[in-house]
C-alpha cells in the first residue's frame, strides 16, 4: 500500500524515483510527490523526466500550491507534459507559460499507464531569483588567517638568514602546480554540452539526443 509523501527536491541535483503500477489499463498517479520552490525574481523554470525504460509511457504534471490531483478521470494540474507512448517528458515555465511563471512552492506528479511499476530519474532547474549560490568562495578565504600570524614574529634579527628564508620558496610552489591538472575538472567541463558553465539538465538532455536512448539498455 502505497502512502502519500512530500519531497523536497534541490535545485539541479536529480532524484530518483518510482511509480506504481496502473491498474486495469487505466492511469496511477504517483503517492510521493515533489517540490520545489520558485523565489522572487525567477526567470524559468526547467524539469525533465525520464523513465529507466524510453517505451514506458509516463507523464509529467506541476502544480502550483497544490499537490496535483485526480477529479475523476481528469488529472488536475497547471503544467504538464503527456507525449503519449513515451518515457521521456519536459516542462519549461517562464514568464510566457499560461500561468506565468510566479513565486512559490509547486508540486511535481508523475501518472504512469503501464502495467508495471516504472522507474524514473527527474531533474528540476530554476534559473533566477538568487538560486546561484557561490559554492568556491568559502575555500579561499580560509587561508589568509594563517599568513598574517607568521609574519608578526619577534625573532627576525637572529633567525632570518637560516632557514626561513629557504622554507617558504620550496613548498608553496610546487603545490599550485600539482592541482592545475584536475581530472574531476577536465570531466566537468567535457560534461557541459551547452557551455555555459554548469552542468544541468540541459546537459542530460543533450547527452541523451546525442547517444540516443541505447545508454539506457546497457546492462
Amino acid at each position: 500500500m502505497a502512502y502519500s509523501q512530500d519531497v523536497m527536491i534541490e535545485n539541479g541535483e536529480p532524484v530518483i524515483g518510482k511509480v506504481a503500477a496502473a491498474i486495469g489499463g487505466g492511469a496511477t498517479l504517483s503517492a510521493t510527490q515533489y517540490f520545489f520552490d520558485v523565489p522572487e525574481g525567477a526567470t524559468e523554470v526547467f524539469v525533465s523526466l525520464f523513465a529507466f525504460n524510453p517505451s514506458e509511457d509516463i507523464d509529467l504534471e506541476i502544480r502550483k500550491d497544490e499537490r496535483v490531483s485526480i477529479n475523476g478521470s481528469t488529472i488536475v494540474s497547471d503544467y504538464f507534459s503527456e507525449t503519449v507512448g513515451s518515457g521521456s517528458e519536459a516542462i519549461t515555465i517562464d514568464s510566457t507559460s499560461n500561468p506565468a511563471l510566479s513565486s512559490g512552492r509547486h508540486f511535481i506528479g508523475i501518472v504512469n499507464y503501464e502495467s508495471v511499476e516504472v522507474s524514473f530519474t527527474m531533474v528540476s532547474q530554476v534559473e533566477g531569483g538568487g538560486t546561484q549560490l557561490p559554492t568556491q568562495t568559502p575555500s579561499p578565504t580560509a587561508t589568509p588567517t594563517a599568513s598574517p600570524t607568521i609574519t608578526q614574529t619577534s625573532t627576525p634579527t637572529s633567525t632570518p638568514t637560516d632557514t626561513p628564508t629557504e622554507d617558504p620558496t620550496s613548498t608553496p610552489t610546487p603545490t599550485p602546480t600539482f592541482q592545475e591538472p584536475n581530472p574531476t575538472q577536465t570531466l566537468l567541463e567535457r560534461a557541459d554540452f551547452d557551455g555555459n558553465q554548469l552542468i544541468d539538465v540541459r546537459d542530460l538532455l543533450i547527452f541523451r539526443s546525442l547517444w540516443g536512448e541505447d545508454w539506457s539498455e546497457s546492462p
